[in-house]
């Protein structure tokens, strides 16, 4: 089980798909060739019984037919779905909605999985409830999305039954039912969907459709955890922080604050510049602060940001610098962070008209920087 829930079919990439398909047909095109129709062909002479031994003679290299092409591949999907291949009606619609082969066209691409979904295919039913979900070559209908994942939510499909239970909590083409919710999410999160044993923690640690348990939700978010989840890593390294269903460990907290950074989750790179600036949990390094508080801030965490503007004003860690304090005061103050905007102001008394117009020209440059690039999700 990888790290997170992803969906299988909705969030392949293009190119992850392509290589898929292309891959499949090598496949295919390397099983053994079908038998020669007509006469035999003649047997090959017997060795030489005496005498010097002849040269072997290599076999030929059995030529490798080419790759089909994207166009091929389409051509090919759109014949078997014409005859009511569901399959193949579910592979047309990820062609149509990726832009395999052919234009991208949320429009066919759902007509095409709903055909699918219509014989009962609980992929292609949970794909038409998402393009209803979004809006997405179909008018926005969270009634019919509730629908679509319903059907394959009884099917015992993970990914509808996580979607059920998040309608269910958001309200969303459904009452809002926190009971519902949680029985939905339940069922995702027993097979091993680490999103849906989040949500199940959650419900426990606020006392959402069930009573509050700390222990439980300890208990769930280790699960999650446990399946590279960073969210429930950092939520783990919180509990085991504060005492909260666990034995209070600055070490078990260390140790998974660690790992969801590492993955890049922002709140836990945060958590560990904390744990680093107070000396509260490990060995005080204001270095080592800086270094987690500057991963969360370029990830617009705003506590990390208003920290860093701290650190720099002060010169704890890292050479004073009142104009890189300014822009990150200004960038957690214009996001609406009260302390960030009364540390501003407090700095706006002394700072130099230099650095102020120095400060404002780096709060710009971060603003229309290009948006940062996902972490990989762990295999």
């Amino acid at each position: 089980m990888t790290s997170s829930f992803r969906w299988q079919w909705q969030h392949i990439s293009p190119l992850g798909l392509r290589v898929t398909l292309l891959f499949s047909s090598l496949l295919a095109l390397g099983a053994a060739p079908p038998s020669p129709v007509g006469p035999a062909a003649p047997a090959a002479p017997p060795p030489p019984v005496s005498g010097p031994a002849a040269a072997a003679v290599p076999a030929p290299k059995p030529a490798i037919p080419p790759l089909p092409t994207e166009l091929e591949e389409f051509e090919q999907t759109m014949t078997l779905a014409l005859t009511g291949d569901v399959k193949a009606q579910l592979r047309l619609g990820l062609f149509y909605e990726h832009g395999v082969g052919v234009l991208t066209n949320p429009v066919e691409a759902f007509q095409w999985y709903s055909k699918a979904a219509a014989q009962g295919d609980d992929t292609a039913q949970v794909l038409a409830g998402l393009l209803c979900d979004l809006g997405n070559g179909v008018p926005q209908d969270s009634v019919a999305a509730v629908a679509w994942y319903r059907k394959a939510a009884e099917k015992k499909n993970a990914r509808a039954q996580f979607l059920l239970g998040m309608c269910y909590e958001k309200g969303s083409g459904v009452p809002a039912d926190d009971a519902q919710s949680l029985a939905w999410y339940r069922q995702a999160a027993e097979q091993e969907v680490a999103e849906a044993q989040v949500k199940v923690a959650e419900c426990y640690a606020r006392g959402r459709g069930v009573e509050r348990s700390e222990t439980e939700a300890a208990k769930w978010y280790r699960r999650a955890a446990d399946l590279e989840d960073p969210e429930a890593q950092t939520q783990l390294g919180i509990l085991y922080r504060n005492g909260q269903g666990v034995k209070p460990s600055d070490a078990e907290a260390l140790k998974w604050f660690r790992t969801a950074a590492a993955l890049g989750h922002a709140e836990a790179q945060f958590q560990l510049g904390v744990i680093f600036f107070s000396g509260l949990g490990a060995a005080q390094n204001s270095a080592e602060a800086m270094h987690w508080f500057r991963k969360a801030a370029e990830q617009e965490h705003l506590w990390a940001q208003h920290n860093l503007g701290v650190l720099y004003e002060k010169g704890k860690g890292v050479k004073p610098d009142l104009a890189e304090a300014y822009k990150w005061y200004n960038l957690a103050a214009v996001h609406g962070l009260t302390y960030a905007e009364e540390a501003r102001a407090a700095l706006l008394t002394r700072i130099s008209p230099e650095d102020l117009a120095e400060g404002q020209r780096r709060s710009t440059a971060f603003f229309r920087r290009p948006p940062p690039k996902p972490v990989a999700p762990v295999e």
